[in-house]
Protein backbone atom coordinates (compact mmCIF):
# COMPACT_ATOMS: atom_id res chain seq x y z
CA UNK A 1 0.00 0.00 0.00
CA UNK A 2 1.07 3.21 -0.60
CA UNK A 3 -1.36 5.41 0.29
CA UNK A 4 -4.41 5.73 2.76
CA UNK A 5 -7.95 7.12 1.24
CA UNK A 6 -11.02 8.29 3.17
CA UNK A 7 -14.02 9.70 1.58
CA UNK A 8 -16.46 12.71 3.11
CA UNK A 9 -19.29 14.04 2.25
CA UNK A 10 -20.08 16.93 5.44
CA UNK A 11 -16.67 18.98 5.72
CA UNK A 12 -17.92 20.33 8.82
CA UNK A 13 -14.78 21.35 11.13
CA UNK A 14 -15.46 18.46 13.65
CA UNK A 15 -15.92 15.81 10.88
CA UNK A 16 -12.77 17.27 9.38
CA UNK A 17 -10.95 17.02 12.14
CA UNK A 18 -11.93 13.40 12.79
CA UNK A 19 -10.86 12.29 9.41
CA UNK A 20 -7.40 13.90 9.43
CA UNK A 21 -7.12 12.07 12.59
CA UNK A 22 -8.02 9.01 11.52
CA UNK A 23 -6.21 9.68 8.33
CA UNK A 24 -3.31 9.83 10.64
CA UNK A 25 -3.44 7.26 12.68
CA UNK A 26 -3.55 5.09 9.36
CA UNK A 27 -0.60 6.43 7.81
CA UNK A 28 1.54 5.95 10.60
CA UNK A 29 0.21 2.54 11.08
CA UNK A 30 1.20 1.40 7.88
CA UNK A 31 3.87 3.92 7.53
CA UNK A 32 2.66 5.57 4.54
CA UNK A 33 3.81 9.44 3.71
CA UNK A 34 0.74 10.34 2.01
CA UNK A 35 -2.93 9.87 2.38
CA UNK A 36 -5.39 11.24 0.76
CA UNK A 37 -9.51 12.59 1.71
CA UNK A 38 -11.72 12.37 -1.37
CA UNK A 39 -14.68 15.49 -1.41
CA UNK A 40 -17.32 16.77 -3.43
CA UNK A 41 -14.91 20.41 -4.43
CA UNK A 42 -12.97 20.79 -1.71
CA UNK A 43 -8.78 21.24 -2.97
CA UNK A 44 -5.99 21.67 -0.37
CA UNK A 45 -2.63 19.80 0.69
CA UNK A 46 -1.26 20.10 3.77
CA UNK A 47 1.25 18.67 5.98
CA UNK A 48 0.35 17.51 9.61
CA UNK A 49 3.01 14.90 11.65
CA UNK A 50 5.48 14.21 8.86
CA UNK A 51 2.54 13.04 7.06
CA UNK A 52 1.35 14.63 3.30
CA UNK A 53 -2.87 15.11 3.42
CA UNK A 54 -4.00 15.54 -0.20
CA UNK A 55 -7.99 16.61 0.29
CA UNK A 56 -9.06 16.13 -3.53
CA UNK A 57 -12.20 16.99 -5.53
CA UNK A 58 -13.84 13.34 -6.41
CA UNK A 59 -13.68 14.67 -9.77
CA UNK A 60 -9.57 14.95 -10.33
CA UNK A 61 -9.46 11.93 -7.87
CA UNK A 62 -11.58 9.19 -10.41
CA UNK A 63 -9.98 10.88 -13.66
CA UNK A 64 -6.56 10.57 -11.99
CA UNK A 65 -5.58 14.21 -11.27
CA UNK A 66 -4.64 13.58 -7.78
Amino acid sequence: MSADYTVIHDQTGKNMEREIGGLLTACKAFDLDTGYIITEQAEKIMEEDGVEIRIVPVVEYLLGFH
